[in-house]
């Protein structure tokens, strides 16, 4: 009867003790879905987030991608007057030399020292308009790599989510 009673007991226990691990195993797997939710919720925030910053970094993107392309045309339309000045330079230059009567001459060094002024002004002109078109375009490259870096993170978020809804049902 003792050794029946015994038994009894130790099988008591063992269920007992199994009933225990149970609740602590349901309890420990609530917990991890809970933490997994909480990552979810989180990391679905910061995809917005992210979302948000990649529109707006899209926006100034596209915008100085359209001044640098205006800022080019600018300089192709200066760079154009700079070349026809420095042509009319030379022209009148050829003229200067090929002058022999001393008004024609001196109509000539005038109308040299107005072009050298202009095409002084000219290149100078350029060179303002051509250095502005590369800081725009190093600008908009590093929006553009912004972008870029945004959507990989986007593309990390994503699978950081997927992540945590497989966690969150396995624990079911």
């Amino acid at each position: 009867m003792i050794i029946a009673r015994k038994a009894a007991h130790e099988r008591m226990d063992k269920s007992l003790h199994a009933r225990m691990l149970a609740k602590k195993a349901w309890k420990l797997s609530v917990i991890a879905r809970k933490h997994a939710q909480d990552k979810r919720a989180a990391a679905i925030k910061r995809k917005l987030h992210l979302v948000a910053e990649l529109a707006l970094h899209a926006t100034k993107a596209h915008k100085w991608h359209g001044m640098m392309k205006e800022m080019h045309l600018k300089m192709l339309e200066s760079k154009k007057i700079m070349l026809h000045t420095k042509s009319e330079l030379t022209r009148w230059t050829h003229t200067f030399k090929e002058a022999t009567e001393k008004h024609a001459k001196e109509r000539a060094h005038e109308k040299m020292t107005q072009l050298k002024i202009q095409l002084k002004e000219r290149v100078e002109d350029h060179e303002d308009k051509l250095i502005k078109e590369k800081n725009l375009k190093t600008t908009w490259l590093k929006l553009k790599a912004k972008n870029a870096h945004l959507k990989k993170m986007i593309t990390v978020v994503k699978e950081g989510i997927a992540h945590h809804v497989i966690v969150y049902h396995k624990e079911f």
